[in-house]
């Protein structure tokens, strides 16, 4: 893997077909982007567990 940071990732994951739906962070740290992250990361599994279909955003 180059060093192509998390949208390198995304962008090969995308080329591969993969089902991807991307939100970038705020740029904080690991630690900060988990709190910040969690309601979005919630409302994305609470629409799995109900069957929500995924909008991939590739």
């Amino acid at each position: 893997m180059t060093d192509w940071g998390m949208t390198g990732v995304v962008r090969e994951y995308c080329r591969r077909g993969v089902d991807v739906q991307y939100a970038a962070g705020l740029g904080v740290d690991h630690v900060g982007e988990a709190f910040t992250g969690m309601p979005g990361a919630y409302k994305w599994l609470d629409d799995r567990v109900i069957g929500r279909p995924t909008t991939p955003n590739c």
